[in-house]
């Protein structure tokens, strides 16, 4: 009777685990920004949507042009990530909405992969940084020997 306790509390050990382990491969999906579906895209009309219409129906833009004020852009992106692996990306989506001076939407367009570089402007400006660039090395031994036993006994 001891040792069929014993092979059961084993044999739930060994199951508690396997499924422990299984569970921690099981991937993480994280959606980030604004990955919207057909059924609100299609709620808009070019030439008879305005702001208002596009706001009510996607909300808020990710992100609007700085050069020019008309240019919204909806970003969203899906990704999964197994275990200690890099994160892949599932799905993504990159809308673009224009409107004219007067707010009625002019343009409605998706941009994929290929079509980034073309249609955004990056620019190729850099901030610099004031000061000097270390190595590992000079950071983790930089202040050795900079303290005197005097700087502490005055305090």
């Amino acid at each position: 009777m001891v040792k069929i306790k014993r092979n059961l509390i084993a044999s739930l050990f060994f199951m508690a685990f396997g499924l422990m382990v299984m569970a921690a491969c099981a991937p993480v999906t994280e959606i980030r920004g604004n990955l919207l579906d057909d059924k609100k895209i299609a709620q808009l009309t070019v030439g008879e949507s305005n702001q208002r219409d596009v706001l009510n129906a996607l909300g808020s833009p990710t992100t609007t042009s700085v050069t020019r004020p008309n240019e919204w852009y909806y970003v969203g992106q899906k990704t999964e990530q197994i275990a200690v692996y890099q994160p892949e990306i599932v799905e993504r989506r990159v809308l673009v909405v224009n409107f004219d001076d007067e707010g009625t939407l002019t343009r409605l367009a998706e941009l994929n992969q290929e079509d980034g570089d073309d249609e955004l402007e990056f620019s190729d400006r850099e901030t610099q940084s004031g000061g000097r660039k270390f190595t590992i090395m000079q950071q983790l031994i930089g202040n050795l020997g900079r303290f005197n036993k005097s700087d502490f006994e005055n305090q």
